[in-house]
């Protein structure tokens, strides 16, 4: 589930050519990307990820944790 909600989060990023969105821009893509999930499922690969350190979250704005590159190595393109 992790996977689809990091995906989501790098497609926003490259579509937009940005390094930093929204968290409610984040939410929807995730949405629309994992439609069969329930919410608290995809809030709780929301967390996982942040629990991971791999996604940022403050005041509202969320990207992707540059200092962890190692961890997204298999992502790598989509962000770095």
């Amino acid at each position: 589930m992790a996977l689809f909600c990091f995906q989501a989060l790098c497609n926003e990023l490259i579509d937009r050519g940005v390094t930093k969105i929204s968290v409610e821009v984040w939410h929807k893509a995730h949405a629309e990307k994992a439609p069969d999930l329930k919410s608290s499922q995809r809030r709780d690969a929301r967390q996982a990820l942040q629990d991971k350190e791999l996604v940022v979250i403050d005041r509202g704005i969320v990207w992707v944790n540059r200092d962890l590159k190692d961890k997204i190595e298999p992502f790598d393109k989509c962000v770095f």
